[in-house]
């Protein structure tokens, strides 16, 4: 049943065995990730350097690796997608798109023409597309639950912390078995001994690229 978390949350959840005979529901207020996506938080303070840092999560990426960026408003959706247009190719989708747009930009993205999407939430349920290196979360969503959907597009993600989301995130991420930031941990309470501090350097390294990375070389990569 496509949307079946949205279905128990309208309350609708006595009359799914009416409707489909011997339907097992969950506990809707567990959250959980996909062990196999790898989430990597980065927190920053302000919109330079959020895209000083989308920059170098490219950077990490081979080229024409499938990524989806998501982002809160349809106005940084068009302003993200004029940007990275003039280098690579790229898809907007948002809810002033109509269908049409829409298809020819998933059209686009599956095949590889255009292999970024940028995008609201209007493409974070219900897309299947093979293949997709990255989600990168330009601007975190609006609910913990929308993220799981999010980080779900794909085999590995990139995400941006916010303080007052920072617990229901980090325990997302410690029941998947995910690697924490020091900060993020701090922010979420977390004590030292309770997670596995993540090597952001490492993280960050280029494909092929074996030597260490600073902040200094990093900057350089831009």
């Amino acid at each position: 049943m496509d949307e079946g978390d949205r279905i128990l949350n309208m309350g609708l959840e006595p009359q799914i065995p009416k409707i489909v005979p011997q339907v097992e529901v969950g506990d809707i207020n567990s959250l959980n990730a996909n062990k196999d996506i790898t989430q990597v938080v980065h927190l920053v303070d302000g919109q330079a350097q959020k895209a000083s840092l989308m920059s170098q999560v490219f950077a990490t990426l081979e080229a024409g690796s499938r990524v989806i960026v998501f982002t809160s408003t349809k106005r940084m959706c068009d302003s993200l997608g004029s940007q990275l247009g003039r280098r690579i190719g790229v898809g907007v989708i948002h809810g002033d798109k109509d269908q049409r747009e829409r298809e020819m930009v998933l059209a686009d993205f599956k095949s590889g023409r255009r292999p970024v999407m940028i995008a609201t939430d209007v493409a974070a349920r219900g897309i299947d597309v093979k293949d997709v290196k990255a989600v990168i979360n330009y601007d975190f969503p609006g609910n913990i639950e929308d993220y799981i959907h999010r980080i779900g597009r794909t085999g590995r993600a990139g995400a941006k912390g916010d303080s007052n989301k920072a617990r229901p995130l980090v325990d997302i991420m410690l029941k998947a078995g995910q690697q924490l930031p020091a900060q993020l941990a701090q922010m979420a309470g977390v004590r030292h001994g309770q997670f596995e501090e993540a090597d952001m350097a490492a993280l960050m390294r280029p494909p092929g690229d074996t030597a260490p990375v600073d902040e200094e070389r990093l900057g350089r990569m831009l």
